[in-house]
């Protein structure tokens, strides 16, 4: 029913990044100068196996401390704890880096994933409200439609 989308070479399913929030990247720098990277007459990164390390303080469309609020949270087999933004406000992101022309190449095909993803989302909680009309289930169901009625609307049109 939500088919993934496939991206026209292997290398579009890859970030070539990845973006920090709630931490300032001079504590990286500093805690992890061997990733450091300083190419000639352009500012200095940090690249673990290949994978850039970005810090996005503030995003397009989102605000850090919010999209932190709303972030899926998951927990690696060692303990450490990571923030994942949810896949409205990555949707709008996205969109928003594209129409700026600020986007990387492949922000067009995680925007798809995240829009893919969403209506999904959209179609799991519907099911799960009809198999289970909880007070509990309702208000997440209403969470989901009024984060998209206010940030994507679009993808609520495209399933209507």
């Amino acid at each position: 029913m939500f088919p993934a989308p496939m991206p026209e070479n292997l290398e579009r399913l890859f970030s070539k990044d990845i973006d920090f929030t709630h931490v300032w990247s001079g504590d990286f720098f500093d805690a992890y100068p061997q990733f450091q990277v300083q190419p000639a007459g352009k500012p200095p990164y940090l690249e673990v196996h290949g994978m850039r390390l970005g810090f996005a303080q503030i995003g397009v469309t989102f605000d850090p401390e919010e999209a932190y609020e709303k972030a899926f949270f998951f927990k690696t087999g060692s303990g450490t704890q990571f923030a994942v933004i949810d896949p409205v406000r990555l949707y709008r992101e996205k969109q928003a880096m594209i129409e700026k022309g600020r986007s990387k190449p492949n922000d067009g095909f995680h925007r798809q994933i995240a829009s893919t993803y969403v209506r999904f989302a959209l179609a799991t909680a519907e099911r799960r409200m009809k198999e289970q009309p909880t007070t509990s289930n309702e208000a997440k169901w209403n969470h989901i439609l009024e984060d998209i009625r206010d940030l994507a609307p679009e993808l609520l049109a495209a399933e209507r």
